[in-house]
């Protein structure tokens, strides 16, 4: 048997089929980086000098017991103990409700774009993927993704914000979607990877109890920083994340992951800093890019998009990235977001550098 057939052989068709991109910067920590919609922004070097200094050898050398980790979260969120389910990151969240949930032939409704995760899972599972483009003013066509659920629909996936328009769902919006999903024992998964900002009416906990068929996706790699060490978790009913937790590792996150993370809940500064840094900096930026001839949208997110109508200018910005020492995202290519960018939002002083650049290029 050649090594193709044994590949056919071994390797499941969900699987073999599957279509990943590999996204790899030499250098990277060379560059300053508008295009990752990680935070950018350094951390206060108090609070991150007695991090560091909390460090000991059993946060390398021993097994994680995320005992507190589990309670200080859980006095966090205000919810119980059991309606959350610690994970690495923001996709395994999602991976997890795959794992226990999602069958071959069960179908996925979930909005275009979206998270590629969550179509590359449905697909690694053998789901059937029903995509929704979003509307032309961006906002996601909830009464469209309605309508394609089916028979075999078991997932119904929402995104607030986006993590690519950085649009919100309204609540009301939201509610009435998870009443009738309930109605057809669907699950509505809310990834709110990129929510800075908690305006529900409801808490958390009014919602996951009211509606059980409600899961929320959070993650700790965008308000808090914490992208490198891959931290998210899930909350949702008792019922049901005392099942989608049967499928977690032998430890969810490591030693050192669940620290940060407690370092984080215990000073509130560090996002408290990182939010006043986002809104002066989409200020600034917005006033500054008026000058020129540049759409800016602001999000509910950690990032603006801008639209360059001079391609000229779009195209020499782009092609900066080992001049400037800067690295921006490409400019989307499919409608209704072609020709606009996302641009990840630092500290003013780090916009300061997007605008110089444009001021030296341009001279307005």
């Amino acid at each position: 048997m050649g090594n193709k057939d044994l590949y056919k052989y071994l390797i499941k068709d969900e699987v073999r089929y599957l279509q990943r991109r590999a996204d790899v910067v030499d250098n990277p920590s060379a560059y300053l980086r508008f295009d990752v919609n990680e935070r950018i922004c350094p951390f206060n070097k108090k609070l991150l000098n007695e991090l560091k200094n909390s460090i000991t050898d059993k946060h390398l050398s021993s097994y994680p017991d995320l005992t507190e980790t589990y309670k200080k979260l859980s006095k966090f969120l205000k919810v119980k103990q059991e309606e959350i389910f610690l994970t690495s990151g923001s996709d395994l969240p999602i991976k997890s409700i795959y794992e226990s949930c999602i069958g071959k032939g069960d179908s996925v409704v979930m909005p275009s774009p979206c998270y590629a995760m969550s179509q590359v899972y449905a697909l690694m599972f053998g789901a059937i993927v029903k995509t929704v483009r979003i509307k032309n003013n961006w906002e996601f066509d909830i009464e469209k993704m309605l309508s394609s659920i089916d028979g075999n629909t078991k997932l119904f996936i929402l995104e607030s914000p986006s993590g690519t328009t950085g649009m919100t769902v309204p609540d009301e919006e939201v509610m009435n979607a998870a009443k009738y999903l309930l109605s057809r024992n669907i699950i509505l998964l809310i990834d709110e990877a990129y929510l800075y900002k908690n305006e529900r009416k409801l808490s958390v906990s009014e919602i996951i109890n009211k509606y059980p068929n409600i899961i929320i996706s959070k993650s700790l790699s965008k308000t808090g920083g914490l992208a490198g060490l891959r931290i998210g978790y899930l909350i949702g009913n008792s019922g049901l994340m005392k099942y989608i937790s049967k499928v977690r590792p032998m430890h969810e996150i490591t030693s050192f992951s669940a620290l940060a993370f407690c370092w984080v809940m215990d000073n509130p500064l560090i996002i408290d800093e990182y939010l006043q840094h986002l809104e002066d900096s989409k200020k600034y930026l917005k006033k500054n890019l008026d000058r020129f001839d540049i759409e800016v949208k602001n999000t509910c997110a950690n990032f603006m998009l801008l639209h360059f109508n001079d391609d000229k200018i779009k195209d020499t910005i782009c092609e900066l990235k080992d001049r400037e020492k800067i690295l921006l995202k490409t400019p989307f290519k499919e409608k209704p977001l072609k020709g606009w960018m996302r641009l990840t939002v630092g500290t003013t002083d780090q916009s300061k550098k997007i605008i110089s650049i444009i001021e030296r290029h341009y001279g307005k």
